[in-house]
């Protein structure tokens, strides 16, 4: 089976950094991709949809997000 199986959902939502942790409008748990990959759920981080808010830290993101379980796709 490939990546997505039929109970797979694809939820998109405009993100922007000024919503995230630490970002001018900061919206609770604006990093949930990382807690829920921590917590055990399967999780998919798009890198097509994503934007680095600083981009020198990308590498050391995408290390945490696949130590915790998310798959980069």
């Amino acid at each position: 089976m490939g990546l997505f199986d039929p109970h797979t959902v694809l939820l998109l939502v405009d993100v922007q950094n000024d919503f995230c942790p630490g970002g001018a409008l900061p919206v609770a748990d604006g990093d949930a991709a990382l807690d829920a990959a921590r917590a055990g759920f399967k999780t998919i981080l798009l890198a097509e949809a994503t934007r680095a808010v600083d981009p020198a830290a990308v590498d050391a993101v995408l290390v945490e997000l696949r130590q915790a379980g998310a798959q980069i796709a």
